[in-house]
């Protein structure tokens, strides 16, 4: 009896096909059992979270949900105009499982960036691709972050007289965002500047590691350039 060698060879390609999916099910599978069940009752109770829900208005209840969407589908229209050739739906995979990863388990900002390199290595993209996607879209996020302080405070003043902790807090987000568009414009300038910046944040990068007795960082205007 002979074996066909056509039907030998698929056989692994037939496997690998149906047993990724399967992986990737069970793993998002355990990572949101892992965040529901594990993660976010250290830090809350979910039974008076629901509580809290069934107490709310229809409306509110409808504002919320509005504001959620509204917030998924900012991060989507980032990430795919930095990301050519990234569809919605590998989008709303990769912010969703990265963002609750991040916010969830220990040491999830490192997990979060991991997981999205995989995914995008997954789809086809280089390194270095998702990388320039990575910083363009963290940069413009931290941008909207930065002047949310100032926005609130503008909506307080027109409600009423804001406190003043909100004002300060408001000054130092608007300085923050102030200083972050200056040092971003320095970087795209020119090459001797970015080179300049990396050489000074490894500089200061460096204190703060002597002080922790750690080792120095290296390379970091090479990174900014």
């Amino acid at each position: 009896m002979t074996t066909n060698p056509a039907v030998v060879s698929t056989a692994p390609v037939i496997r690998r096909k149906w047993l990724r999916p399967v992986l990737s099910g069970v793993v998002s599978l355990v990572i949101v059992v892992g965040i529901f069940w594990y993660f976010i009752p250290q830090f809350t109770s979910m039974s008076k979270v629901w509580s809290e829900i069934r107490g709310m208005t229809g409306v509110a209840i409808a504002t919320l949900a509005l504001a959620a969407l509204w917030n998924l589908a900012t991060y989507l229209f980032v990430m795919v105009g930095a990301t050519p050739g990234l569809k919605y739906r590998q989008a709303f995979v990769a912010t969703e499982t990265s963002t609750a990863v991040s916010n969830t388990l220990p040491g999830g900002g490192a997990v979060g960036i991991a997981l999205t390199y995989a995914m995008f290595g997954s789809w086809g993209f280089s390194r270095s691709r998702t990388s320039v996607s990575l910083v363009v879209a963290g940069i413009w996020n931290n941008f909207a972050k930065l002047g949310m302080p100032v926005l609130a405070l503008s909506l307080l003043a027109l409600q009423g007289k804001p406190s003043g902790g909100r004002v300060v807090a408001a000054a130092i987000g608007f300085g923050a965002l102030i200083a972050a568009v200056v040092a971003l414009t320095a970087l795209l300038k020119s090459e001797a500047t970015a080179r300049r910046l990396g050489l000074i944040a490894a500089a200061v990068a460096n204190r703060i590691l002597r002080v922790l007795g750690k080792p120095p960082v290296h390379g970091w205007e090479l990174a900014t350039v």
